[in-house]
C-alpha cells in the first residue's frame, strides 16, 4: 500500500498537467535515477537511513507513475495524422448499433485504435457495385471521411487560459481516449473485405456470431432479453442489454452481475477443477491441474475482451495458485496491491475507468472490513447452535455471507457510484440475497449449455432450464427496481465524494486497528 499509493498520486500529477508532457519526461527520468542511485546506494552500502531510503522509495514510485502515464499519452497523441481523410484497418469489436450510426472500431497497421461511425442510410459510394454490408470482427474496414477525424487527445488538455471551445462531447471525447480510442471519424463511403481471422480474434469472432445465432433462436422461446443476460454473464457480450435493462439491473443494485468479475471466474474454476480432476484423479497431477487451470482462465479472460475486473480477479487468482504451489503464505491486500500495480503500469489509464476502480475499492471493503464482520457472525453463531440448525447451517451461513459481501461492497462504492451515475440502490441487500443463489445455478448450466454446444439436441433441452433461469433473474430484478423506495437519486461532487470516503475511513478505522477472528468466505 505504501507503495501504490505514491504511484497513483504519480499517475494523477501526469492527467492533471499534460500540457508539460514536452517538460515531464526528461524531468522525471532525471529525479527517478537519482532515486534509483540512492537506493543502491543504501542498499550495496548498508546505510542506516531508514528515513532516507522510505523518502527515496516513494518518490521513485511517483515518477514511476508519472512516466507511466506520460509515455502513454505521447504514444497515443502522437500516431496518427488528424487531417487524414482515408483510413484502413481490422475490426475489433462488433459493431454497435446507435440512433443513425454504426459504430465499428478498427485498428490500423500503426496499431491506432480509430472509432468509425458508418451512416445508416447505405454505402454511396459511387466505386462499388455491392450493397452496403455491416463488417464483423476481423474484416477490413476501409473508410473515406469528408470531415477529416477528431482526435480524442485534445480532450485531456486543461488550458490554463480556459480558451479550449467545449461543444458538449469533451468528457465523451475523453472517455474514449482513456480506453485508447485516439480519434473518431463519420463515413458516408466505406468498404468491407471479409477476414478469415485466426486465433483469439477467431475465437472471438466465432463466438459473436454463434450466441448472435443462438439468441436469434431463443425469441421463439422466450424473451431476446433472457438471453441477452445469458450472453453477457457468460463472454461479457452486451450488446444485447438496452438501456432500460440496464437501468433495471442498477437500480435493483445487482449490475455486478453483468459484468464478469470473481465470482464468474471462481465459478470457472470449479468447473474446471472437477472436470480436470475427474479425468486425472491422481494427487501427483495437481500441480499439474491447477497450472492447467491458470492457463484456461486466462484463455478465458482474453476471449471475452480482457475487461478490467475480470483481469483484476485473473492477476490475484494467479498470484494465489503460484503461492500454493510454493507453499506459502501471503497478504491478500499486499496481493491487490501488486495487482493494481501492475494493470496500471500496462495502461495507467485504467485508474480513470469506472470498472476498474470499482472493482478495486469492492475488493479493498472484502479484504479489510470483511473478515471483522464475518469474525463477529463466526463468534456468535455459536450461542444459536442447535441439532436442527446444523442441517441448514450452510442456508445460513451463505445469506449472511451475501448480506455480508453486499454491505461491505455497497459501503465502499456508493459514493463512487453516485458520483458516476447520481443513484444509491436501498435495496441491494435483499435483491443479492434473492438472487445470489440463482445467479450461481445460472453460470452452472450456462457452463454446461457452452460445453454441449457441438450437440444442438442435448443443448436444446438445456437451453428451456437456461431461459427459465435467466427469465426468473429478471423477473425479481424487474420486481424490486420498480419498487418505490428502490433508489435514492443522489449527484455529489468531487469535494462531497472525498467526505464520503473521508468519513467511512474514520468510522471504520477502530475495526481495523484489531486482527478479525474467523475465516471470511
Amino acid at each position: 500500500m505504501r507503495y501504490l499509493i505514491p504511484f497513483l498520486t504519480g499517475i494523477l500529477i501526469a492527467y492533471f498537467l499534460p500540457q508539460f508532457t514536452p517538460f515531464t519526461i526528461p524531468l522525471m527520468w532525471m529525479v527517478g535515477a537519482m532515486g534509483v542511485l540512492v537506493i543502491l546506494l543504501m542498499l550495496f552500502h548498508r546505510w542506516k537511513a531508514t528515513k532516507t531510503f522510505g523518502y527515496a522509495t516513494t518518490l521513485f514510485c511517483v515518477v514511476v507513475g508519472t512516466i507511466a502515464f506520460e509515455l502513454k499519452y505521447q504514444s497515443l497523441d502522437a500516431s496518427i495524422e488528424p487531417t487524414a481523410h482515408y483510413l484502413m484497418g481490422v475490426v475489433q469489436d462488433a459493431p454497435l448499433r446507435k440512433t443513425k450510426t454504426w459504430a465499428a472500431r478498427i485498428e490500423t497497421d500503426e496499431g491506432t485504435s480509430v472509432l468509425c461511425y458508418l451512416n445508416l442510410k447505405g454505402n454511396n459510394d459511387a466505386d462499388t457495385s455491392v450493397a452496403a454490408t455491416i463488417p464483423q470482427i476481423g474484416d477490413t474496414l476501409s473508410v473515406y471521411t469528408y470531415y477529416g477525424l477528431t482526435m480524442t487527445s485534445k480532450a485531456l488538455h486543461h488550458d490554463a487560459d480556459g480558451s479550449s471551445e467545449d461543444d458538449g462531447f469533451e468528457y465523451y471525447r475523453r472517455y474514449l481516449f482513456l480506453h485508447d480510442v485516439v480519434s473518431t471519424c463519420y463515413a458516408n463511403k466505406w468498404n468491407v473485405k471479409a477476414g478469415n481471422p485466426g486465433g483469439l480474434m477467431g475465437i472471438k469472432r466465432w463466438l459473436r456470431t454463434y450466441s448472435q445465432q443462438i439468441r436469434e433462436a431463443a425469441i421463439t422461446q422466450s424473451d431476446g432479453e433472457d438471453m441477452a443476460i445469458v450472453m453477457a454473464m457468460t463472454i461479457g457480450d452486451k450488446s444485447g442489454l438496452d438501456k432500460n435493462l440496464r437501468n433495471q439491473y442498477s437500480r435493483a443494485g445487482v449490475s455486478h452481475v453483468l459484468a464478469l468479475s470473481g465470482f464468474h471466474l471462481s465459478i470457472i474454476y470449479m468447473i474446471l477443477q472437477f472436470m480436470l480432476g475427474t479425468w486425472v484423479g491422481r494427487p501427483r497431477w495437481k500441480r499439474v491441474i491447477e497450472l492447467v487451470c491458470v492457463l484456461m482462465v486466462w484463455c478465458f479472460v482474453a476471449i471475452t475482451g480482457a475487461p478490467s475486473s475480470l483481469v483484476r480477479a485473473a492477476i490475484m487468482f494467479t498470484v494465489l495458485m503460484l503461492a500454493e504451489l510454493s507453499r506459502r503464505k501471503v497478504n491478500m491486500i499486499d496481493v491487490l496491491c501488486v495487482t493494481a500495480m501492475v494493470m496500471l503500469c500496462v495502461n495507467p489509464f485504467q485508474l480513470f475507468d469506472v470498472g476498474f476502480e470499482l472493482s478495486m475499492l469492492s475488493m479493498l471493503g472484502l479484504l479489510t472490513l470483511g473478515p471483522h464482520l464475518w469474525g463477529w457472525w463466526s463468534r456468535h453463531r455459536i450461542r444459536f447452535s442447535t441439532k436442527w440448525l446444523s442441517f441448514v447451517s450452510f442456508f445460513i451461513d451463505f445469506i449472511v455471507g451475501s448480506a455480508i459481501t453486499t454491505i461491505v461492497c455497497s459501503l465502499f462504492t456508493f459514493p463512487l457510484a453516485s458520483y458516476y451515475f447520481g443513484i444509491v440502490p436501498l435495496l441491494s441487500v435483499f435483491t443479492n440475497i434473492a438472487i445470489s443463489g440463482l445467479a450461481f445455478v445460472l453460470m452452472i448450466v450456462a457452463a454446461v449449455w457452452w460445453i454441449v454446444c457441438w450437440l444442438p439436441q442435448i443443448q436444446s433441452y438445456v437451453s428451456i432450464v437456461l431461459l427459465f433461469l435467466a427469465g426468473l433473474l429478471n423477473d425479481i430484478t424487474g420486481w424490486i427496481s420498480s419498487m418505490k423506495w428502490a433508489v435514492f437519486e443522489w449527484y455529489p461532487n468531487e469535494l462531497g465524494v472525498f467526505l464520503c470516503y473521508l468519513l467511512i475511513a474514520v468510522l471504520i478505522s477502530p475495526l481495523l486497528t484489531f486482527p478479525s477472528r474467523g475465516g471470511y468466505r
